[in-house]
């Protein structure tokens, strides 16, 4: 029987050859404990730590990278899968009401304004964009407390630094593809290209909110199925 004292030590093995995540560590131990019953079972001459060291022989000359990188690429795989859920979310009922408010709101102050001006207008959601990423950054920080021991959950998602890399395309985009190489003073844009900036602010906009939903999402289902390491010591 693995004692509480050889668990620690086996996860400060994990720790050892590279696992430094939490939640990948506990599934490793589990399997290692198993592991190693097993093989001390069979051979009841065998120590704890001879019986570890046959069991680790047993992950081949990469020890336990494969299994990490093959945990890393599921992980992000079903990231991915969640946040293109919750883009997509915005374009069927109810949640397209939302779509349609925002395009709408960036769209109509466009048309109440000369169109030499719309040039500013546009570079005034550009600021405010980059105002809502640090701001959403700084609200994540607060909101999603990180936790004690890193995990590999979390990690995959990118944290909260996403929030404010969302947002942050949007100047990107409309230097690059508006202003780069052009006297922004002599700029005029027809109907299709307002449409087409509001469209592209609109996405970038649904993005950001995606993104805040899927990590929200993950964050409490990492609390609650890993509620130590937010504990206080």
């Amino acid at each position: 029987m693995i004692t509480e004292e050889q668990i620690q030590h086996l996860h400060r093995f994990c720790v050892k050859h590279y696992v430094r995540f939490y939640d990948l560590q506990l599934e490793l131990v589990d399997h290692l404990v198993n592991a190693i019953e097993q093989k001390m079972d069979e051979y009841p001459k065998l120590n704890f730590k001879q019986a570890l060291n046959e069991v680790y022989k047993g992950f081949g000359i990469f020890g336990f990278s494969r299994i990490v990188a093959e945990r890393d690429l599921a992980l992000r795989k079903n990231y991915r899968k969640n946040f293109t859920r919750s883009f997509l979310s915005y374009f069927t009922p109810p949640r397209v009401l939302l779509t349609c408010l925002i395009f709408i709101l960036l769209t109509v102050p466009v048309f109440f304004i000369q169109r030499k001006g719309v040039n500013d207008l546009f570079m005034v959601y550009c600021i405010l964009a980059g105002v809502v990423g640090v701001a959403g950054v700084i609200f994540g920080l607060i909101k999603f407390k990180r936790p004690k021991k890193q995990l590999l959950m979390l990690h995959c998602s990118g944290g909260v630094f996403g929030l404010f890399a969302a947002m942050l395309q949007l100047p990107n985009f409309y230097f690059n593809l508006f202003l780069q190489g052009r006297d922004i003073h002599q700029i005029t844009f027809s109907n299709a290209h307002i449409f087409f900036v509001t469209g592209i602010v609109t996405v970038i906009s649904l993005l950001f909110l995606a993104y805040y939903d899927t990590f929200k999402n993950l964050y409490y289902s990492a609390i609650k199925e890993y509620p130590l390491v937010w504990e206080t010591e």
